[in-house]
């Protein structure tokens, strides 16, 4: 991964995973990943949090920090403020490190390899506890929740060993307007590496390493991306999501939230043309969930869809229909995936595909979602991340 390469990833105009919820925007989620510390503050969006003062807020999602808080008698009780992601990142995810620059696996033309349903995502046997949201970013380690696939010149499969594994993200040393350190480590793979980003858990972020590549986004709460490993002859390729879970007592029991953006749905497609080799591109859409916290339901599409090829040609995609039900006294939800739409383009699967959506609700309140997806058919392969918040 030398200097061409990032200077090639540097250059190429290629989709870019925008979240469009880390810039802020109508909803609940506010700004991007913006904590106020030290003083007097009011707040009233969702998901605004405050630190160390005297406080007092209206929205839904809003905690109060420890110290006074619109009282002075002795024993007041206070709620310490909830954690937020960082913000201020420069940087954009940029898709040709997986579309243009990791294509080992060689097939002979006219093969057919075997094509295999990705695993739902999971943590693993990861033993490691989602973080509580009064911690701060350095010190913490957050669980990955992923689904990782491995193409191999026989064809793409579910990477056992890495999915029961599971994946550990650490936050070692935390500046937020500088060089931060972090350690990850995918005991399935036997990668355990640190490194350096000024980006990363900031907004949009690239990360090359000499074992891995990764591209992320992060929302106030919750952050998600893909990341890959390269073997000679194996790709390893799994999409995440992580962050501050919704603890029980938070979560809502009645009423309906919308977590809705414009291009806040990524991932990849992989394929095996007739050619020979492997084909991979880029994916970017918009998405719209609808969580019924009454019953339980999550239903939504992927719409507006493209798939940008390493080359960076854009065609259309399907569009991805989505059912999901929240788990019984938890944060997290499971479901389907199926194809909407099948346009007659390269990277399109058929009307057939289906696949599975895992993921969770992230903040004091469910103000965000995260979730883990895949599609796939007889021939391809996608899996990706969506997010936004309420």
């Amino acid at each position: 991964m030398g200097q061409s390469l990032i200077a090639r990833c540097l250059a190429a105009a290629v989709s870019v995973l925008v979240l469009a919820a880390c810039a802020g925007g109508s909803g609940g989620g506010g700004g991007p990943a913006t904590t106020v510390i030290s003083g007097t503050s009011t707040g009233s969006s969702a998901g605004t949090t405050t630190s160390s003062g005297s406080s007092s807020s209206s929205g839904a999602g809003t905690t109060t920090s420890s110290g006074s808080s619109d009282g002075s008698g002795a024993g007041t009780t206070t709620v310490p403020s909830s954690t937020t992601f960082g913000s201020g990142s420069t940087d954009t995810n940029t898709w040709s490190n997986f579309t243009a620059e990791s294509l080992p696996i060689t097939t002979a033309a006219g093969s057919v390899p075997s094509i295999m349903h990705p695993d739902a995502a999971t943590t693993g046997t990861n033993s490691t506890p989602s973080p509580s949201g009064t911690q701060p970013l350095a010190g913490t380690a957050f669980p990955l929740k992923e689904s990782v696939i491995s193409a191999t010149s026989s064809g793409i499969a579910p990477a056992a060993t890495a999915n029961s594994g599971g994946a550990t993200l650490s936050v070692i040393t935390w500046n937020a307007s500088g060089d931060s350190q972090f350690r990850l480590t995918i005991p399935g793979l036997g990668i355990d590496t640190t490194f350096t980003s000024a980006s990363f858990l900031k907004g949009q972020a690239n990360v090359l390493d000499s074992t891995f590549r990764l591209t992320s986004s992060n929302l106030n709460y919750a952050a998600l991306g893909v990341w890959e490993v390269v073997t000679p002859g194996n790709i390893h390729l799994g999409a995440f999501t992580t962050g501050y879970e919704t603890p029980l007592a938070g979560m809502p029991t009645s009423g309906t939230a919308i977590y809705s953006a414009t291009k806040n749905v990524a991932g990849l497609v992989t394929t095996y043309p007739s050619s020979g080799g492997i084909a991979r591109a880029a994916l970017l859409g918009d998405a719209s969930l609808s969580a019924n916290f009454g019953t339980g339901a999550i239903t939504g599409n992927f719409t507006n869809m493209t798939a940008i090829s390493g080359a960076n040609v854009s065609t259309p995609w399907n569009d991805v229909s989505v059912s999901a039900s929240i788990t019984a006294a938890a944060s997290h939800f499971s479901g389907s995936t199926a194809a909407a739409s099948a346009p007659a383009t390269p990277f399109a699967l058929s009307g057939v595909a289906t696949g599975h959506i895992d993921g969770g609700f992230y903040g004091p309140n469910a103000n965000e979602l995260g979730a883990v997806w895949s599609l796939s058919d007889s021939g391809s392969v996608a899996i990706g991340v969506v997010g936004g918040h309420r």
